[in-house]
């Protein structure tokens, strides 16, 4: 089985108010006539790595969506870290204003 895996674009970004990198790759599987398009977003939370991630599959002559890949875009990117007194990172994603911690959410 013959699978095109191509890396498309390697770029850093700024993600979770910190340096990350985001991927974006294409897959074309001429036996099952189709392609998928995938784009992947890493970043820092502490010492563990988080990544975000979206994926469209499509008939190998079809087009992508990519107003999708715009609003992931804008979802990665409403993230920030946040450090409340000497606590580990948590994240606050605008708009909704929801903390995290580990094992508790605080609205």
């Amino acid at each position: 089985m013959s699978l095109d895996m191509k890396i498309l674009e390697r770029q850093k970004v700024q993600v979770l108010g910190g340096e990350g990198l985001a991927v974006v790759a294409e897959r074309k599987d001429p036996v099952k006539h189709e392609k998928v398009k995938s784009k992947v977003v890493f970043g820092k939370r502490g010492d563990r790595v988080v990544a975000f991630y979206i994926t469209q599959w499509r008939p190998i002559d079809g087009s992508y969506d990519l107003s999708a890949f715009e609003i992931f875009d804008k979802f990665v990117s409403s993230f920030k870290k946040l450090i409340i007194n000497g606590l580990n990172p948590v994240f606050l994603k605008q708009k909704e204003y929801i903390l995290v911690f580990p094992g508790r959410s605080l609205k």
